[in-house]
């Protein structure tokens, strides 16, 4: 508070005025935490996300560069919703409150896809390299996690369709958990088993056009199989091997 005098020295008057200063605080700068990094990607004609707004001062008001793309409007006061259209490309939505803050999010409207695998249960013997195809997805395949106690000498790899596999000495099994370039994973369960030795009940020689039945006393009766082609090994599931 302060008081102001004004004098008139020839009319030897004066006039006072009490001004008072009231404190108005600090508004906190507008922000959306849940895009922070300023990019949202959404599939086309996808149901809405609605992100909270904090601080700022509201009215806030959203605008989209091209609403074939995206459109945005504010719900309960605070809530940004933001709506992909059906046009596959780049929009700009502009957020604005009443102190002329501003937040900018890109939003790209594409396709993203699950990744779709031929297999997701795979089982092969010691030694034994399996192609896992991946039929769908959006590309740049990882490896991102591999869980197994047992299984530490796998050897595990991508391509553009393809997940290698090659299992090492020990038996057990495990779970491998492959990314694609937008995030989305899928897993395939892995279980290695220890082969037999193939062995037979007798040597044979035979003469011309002489037919014996040889009973094989060890070896590996399993659910899966595999063939030996130019390019290398093949999963085949459903034979006997």
């Amino acid at each position: 508070t302060a008081t102001i005098t004004v004098k008139d020295k020839k009319a030897n008057k004066e006039l006072s005025i009490t001004v008072t200063v009231s404190p108005t605080g600090t508004v906190k700068a507008m922000e959306i935490k849940a895009l922070a990094s300023g990019k949202l990607t959404l599939n086309p004609s996808e149901k809405s996300q609605e992100f909270q707004i904090t601080g700022g001062k509201a009215p806030f008001s959203p605008e989209s560069s091209d609403p074939e793309v995206a459109t945005a409007e504010i719900k309960d006061g605070s809530k940004l919703v933001i709506t992909a259209g059906t046009k596959q490309d780049e929009a700009t939505i502009t957020v604005k409150d009443a102190d002329k803050g501003e937040i900018t999010i890109t939003v790209t409207v594409k396709v993203v896809k699950d990744i779709v695998l031929e297999e997701t249960d795979v089982t092969i013997g010691t030694g034994e390299p399996a192609e896992i195809g991946i039929t769908d997805g959006n590309g740049k395949y990882r490896v991102v996690e591999f869980t197994s106690p047992l299984l530490t000498s796998v050897d595990i790899a991508t391509t553009d369709d393809e997940i290698l596999i090659v299992a090492g000495p020990d038996a057990g099994s495990g779970t491998i958990k492959i990314e694609d370039s937008e995030g989305k994973t899928a897993s395939i369960t892995v279980t290695v088993e220890k082969l037999n030795d193939i062995e037979v009940e007798e040597d044979v020689a035979l003469v011309a056009k002489a037919t014996k039945t040889i009973t094989i006393t060890n070896g590996n009766d399993r659910a899966d199989g595999w063939r030996n082609g130019r390019d290398g090994y093949h999963h085949r599931p459903g034979c006997q091997g």
